[in-house]
């Protein structure tokens, strides 16, 4: 049977766990000790949801500043992203989702199923997490809490990501069937209208 394939990016500063989420939910493994990813890095996870088999191409992205000229190349043609934070940082939150969905909207569009995570809530938090879920939640998008150490709630926020891939995968499939049906002379007047 034909495995359904989709690229997924983990996205975030340096040091927010994107590599210990990953590597919590392919190999069910965590390592107290910090590496680096330098530039990006690739994995492979299979699963089966709806029924359906999956394969997702998994890359974890650098967060530092050095990879910033590079990183674009790597998001582009993704079906899915996980922007991470982290929970144990006193920062401000709004400043740090709205730079990363600029880069976002750069290289994978608007459009492109997205989840936000606040990750290592295994620890004390140095932000408001009501506050972090109510902002996120005004912005449509999905939020979870996550700790790479304790494995809480990683299946489930890679699950959703997939779930949301395979709908929206679905209303594009719906959509262009759609448009089989429709007179191509009909399409293309429609195009004229608009310009």
């Amino acid at each position: 049977m034909t495995k359904f394939t989709f690229k997924l990016v983990l996205l975030g500063d340096m040091a927010v766990g994107k590599t210990s989420l990953v590597l919590r939910y392919i190999n069910n493994t965590f390592s107290e000790q910090y590496i680096s990813t330098i530039g990006a890095d690739f994995l492979l996870k299979d699963l089966e949801l709806f029924g359906a088999p999956i394969r997702l191409m998994i890359w974890d992205l650098g967060g530092q500043e050095q990879w910033d000229h590079v990183r674009g190349r790597y998001m582009q043609g993704s079906d899915g992203c996980i922007l991470v934070f982290d929970v144990n940082r006193k920062f401000n939150l709004e400043h740090y989702i709205f730079r990363w969905l600029d880069e976002i909207r750069d290289f994978i569009g608007e459009n492109t199923p997205l989840i936000i995570v606040g990750n290592k809530i295994d620890l004390e938090p140095q932000i408001d997490l009501r506050r972090a879920a109510y902002f996120i939640k005004n912005l449509k998008y999905p939020y979870v809490e996550t700790s790479a150490k304790t494995g809480a709630h990683v299946e489930a926020m890679f699950k959703r990501i997939t779930a949301d891939i395979v709908k929206r995968k679905a209303e594009f499939i719906k959509k262009a069937k759609e448009m089989e049906e429709t007179d191509i002379s009909e399409i293309f007047n429609k195009i004229r209208e608009s310009h």
